[in-house]
């Protein structure tokens, strides 16, 4: 068998394990009680909004502040799929890492309840949204993905924020990000896409909040 032969195999065996991890995690997740009924959640103050204009409508009630930090980590999920992973990153946020900045979730206003419940339960500020239409139509995958985009608004809904780090949902955080919020700042700060040729990659994003974006 030569090297390149052994090192597809690794790498198929790692992603395999890898896979079968998240998916028991996922269900001792479930049978430990860490889900609330969906008649347990709290009222949130932010209704569903329709679209996503280039120049936003005023703002809506603003959302609820649970944490004083300037700093956010954001996901977006607008399937199960990328609910479970979601919620599989924020935990290894809270209780691997500590981070110490407050965690958002942008959702489809018809994410299943069960998922909203999941994430109120780990202190996640949850504020669905619309996604803006995707003109790429004939690629399933890429539906949903300009969520995204709200992002670079959030602070007309949270104020007080100032920087948010957004993440993917189908990434695996392996170490602390605290530290990537104090970096130099800049308006938009963002990996190099190994795979492309000069892009970026929207994967990660450090973001500095303002109406200039």
């Amino acid at each position: 068998m030569s090297k390149a032969d052994t090192l597809r195999n690794s790498r198929g065996l790692a992603f395999s394990m890898g896979l079968a991890i998240l998916v028991l995690w996922f269900v001792s997740f479930y049978l430990h009680g860490n889900v609330r009924p969906a008649s347990t959640i709290p009222n949130h103050p932010l209704e569903p909004i329709v679209g996503l204009a280039y120049t936003l409508e005023p703002p809506p009630v603003p959302v609820s502040e649970t944490l004083t930090t300037p700093f956010a980590y954001v996901f977006y999920a607008t399937t199960p799929q990328y609910a479970c992973s979601v919620l599989v990153n924020i935990d290894r946020l809270q209780k691997r890492f500590n981070a110490k900045h407050r965690i958002i979730v942008l959702v489809k206003p018809n994410l299943d309840t069960s998922y909203l419940s999941a994430f109120t339960a780990h202190n996640a500020t949850v504020i669905p949204f619309e996604p803006p239409q995707n003109p790429t139509k004939d690629v399933p995958y890429y539906q949903g993905v300009l969520l995204k985009l709200v992002t670079f608004r959030l602070h007309h809904y949270i104020p007080s924020l100032k920087r948010i780090l957004v993440l993917d949902a189908d990434e695996l955080i392996l170490q602390s990000l605290d530290h990537v919020f104090d970096l130099p700042e800049v308006d938009l700060a963002a990996p190099r896409a190994y795979w492309l040729e000069d892009e970026l990659s929207s994967a990660f994003l450090l973001i500095s909040l303002s109406d200039r974006l």
